[in-house]
C-alpha cells in the first residue's frame, strides 16, 4: 500500500501554524514631512542663458544685447531687421553658442554679431552668419577670442574681422563681398579654414605678428591670400593636383599666388628674396663657404663661414679666401705676411727655428747680424755658428 503523502504535508503545516508568530517592530510609518523635489530645475539642466527678448533684450542698434558675462545660446534663427545688428556683445568673458542656428541678414541690416567697445575672452561657435549688409562678425575690439565652426556667407563686407590675440579655425567663408577672413590685429592664429568665392580676398591679413597655417582658398576674385610682411605662415601651395605630398604639415593651399609672389614648382615664392628661387624659379643661391641670401633677385653673401672672407666683394665666388692660411689676407682681408712669414691659424708667424727680428724672420743660430739675439752683429770676418760669433 502507498504512503499517504498528502496527509503528511497537512500534518506539517498544522504543526508550524501551532507556533506563536514572531513580530518585529518596524518603526513609525508616518512621513516626517512633505517629499522633497527630485527633479532638476531648468537652470540645472541648462546652466546657460538663451538669447531672446526676455533674457538679452535689444536696443536701438541691435536686436539682442549680451551685457553680462556668461554662457549664451541660440534657440532659433535670428532674422535681421533693417538698421540693426543681430547680436551685440557688451561684456567680457562671453561664450556664444549658435547651437546650429543661423543669423540671417536682410537688406539694410548692420552686422550679424557686433562689438563696439573693447572686451576680452569671447568665444563664438557652431552656426551660420549670412546675408548681413555689413560684416558677418565684427570683433576688432575683442582680445583673446575664439571663433570656430562658423559658416560665413554672402555678407556685404568681410565674413569675420578680428582684432588681437585670437584664434579663427575650422570656419568656412563663402561668397562674401569683402575678405572671407580679415585680420587687423596681432598675435592671432588663423588655422584650417576654407575660403572660397569671396568677391575680395579669401584672407586679408593687414597687420603683422600673426600665424597662418593649414588654410585652403580657391576662386577668390581679389586673390586667395594677401598677407602683410612680418607674419609667419605655412608655405602657400598652388594647384596641388592629384597624389600631392608636401613636406610642410603647415602648408596653406591656393589656386593662385598672391600679388608679388610667383608659382615655382607648385609653391608661392618671393623671387626677389627666396634663396631657392632667386630672381627666377629654380635659381638656388649656394655660394661657397657662405650663408647665402637673395637680395632684389640676386644672390648675395649674408655671412661667411668661420675662417673665410669675401675679400674681393664678388658674391658669385662666395667667401673665396681662407684667412687662416692666406699670407696676403692673414686673419682678415688685406693683412699681408712680410719678411718671409707665413700665415698660420690667421696669424703671421716665422717658420720653426726662426725668430722675427724687426720685420724679417732670421735664424739666430746662423745670422751674422742677429747672432744669438736680434741686433747682435758679428765683427767683420767672423761668422755666426750655434748662436755665437766665431
Amino acid at each position: 500500500m502507498k504512503p499517504n503523502h498528502s496527509f503528511s504535508r497537512i500534518s506539517v503545516i498544522l504543526t508550524l501554524l501551532s507556533f506563536p508568530l514572531l513580530v518585529f517592530g518596524q518603526g513609525s510609518l508616518t512621513p516626517s514631512g512633505a517629499p522633497g523635489p527630485t527633479m532638476k530645475t531648468l537652470d540645472q539642466m541648462e546652466p546657460r542663458t538663451p538669447v531672446d527678448a526676455q533674457h538679452t533684450p535689444g536696443d536701438a542698434n541691435a536686436i539682442y544685447v549680451i551685457s553680462q558675462p556668461g554662457s549664451y545660446y541660440l534657440t532659433t534663427n535670428v532674422i535681421g531687421v533693417s538698421g540693426l545688428s543681430g547680436i551685440r556683445i557688451d561684456a567680457d568673458n562671453v561664450t556664444l553658442d549658435l547651437n546650429g542656428f543661423a543669423l540671417i541678414g536682410t537688406t539694410g541690416t548692420q552686422r550679424g554679431i557686433n562689438m563696439t567697445a573693447p572686451h576680452q575672452n569671447i568665444a563664438i561657435f557652431n552656426g551660420t552668419v549670412r546675408g548681413w549688409a555689413s560684416y558677418g562678425i565684427y570683433m576688432t575690439s575683442a582680445a583673446n577670442g575664439q571663433y570656430y565652426k562658423l559658416r560665413l556667407s554672402q555678407n556685404s563686407f568681410a565674413g569675420i574681422k578680428v582684432g588681437d590675440h585670437s584664434t579663427v579655425f575650422d570656419c568656412v567663408a563663402n561668397a562674401n563681398a569683402g575678405p572671407g577672413i580679415f585680420v587687423v590685429g596681432t598675435g592671432n592664429r588663423i588655422e584650417n579654414n576654407n575660403l572660397n568665392n569671396n568677391t575680395n580676398n579669401g584672407m586679408f591679413v593687414l597687420s603683422s605678428g600673426n600665424l597662418i597655417v593649414k588654410n585652403s582658398a580657391t576662386y577668390n576674385a581679389g586673390g586667395d591670400y594677401i598677407i602683410a610682411t612680418g607674419n609667419s605662415f605655412g608655405q602657400v601651395v598652388v594647384m596641388a593636383g592629384i597624389n600631392f605630398t608636401n613636406a610642410s604639415a603647415w602648408a596653406n593651399f591656393s589656386m593662385a599666388c598672391q600679388s608679388g609672389y610667383a608659382a615655382c614648382n607648385g609653391m608661392c615664392v618671393l623671387l626677389p628674396s627666396d634663396v631657392n628661387n632667386c630672381g627666377a624659379c629654380g635659381n638656388v643661391c649656394a655660394l661657397a663657404n657662405a650663408t647665402s641670401s637673395c637680395v632684389s633677385g640676386i644672390c648675395a653673401v649674408a655671412s661667411c663661414a668661420g675662417g673665410f672672407a669675401n675679400c674681393d666683394s664678388v658674391a658669385a665666388n662666395g667667401c673665396e679666401v681662407n684667412t687662416q692660411t692666406d699670407a696676403n689676407n692673414c686673419g682678415s682681408c688685406g693683412t699681408i705676411c712680410t719678411g718671409g712669414r707665413t700665415c698660420s691659424s690667421g696669424v703671421c708667424s716665422c717658420a720653426s727655428g726662426q725668430t722675427l727680428c724687426g720685420s724679417t724672420c732670421v735664424n739666430l743660430a746662423t745670422s751674422p747680424n742677429n747672432c744669438g739675439g736680434c741686433g747682435i752683429a758679428c765683427l767683420p770676418g767672423h761668422v755666426c755658428a750655434g748662436g755665437a760669433c766665431q
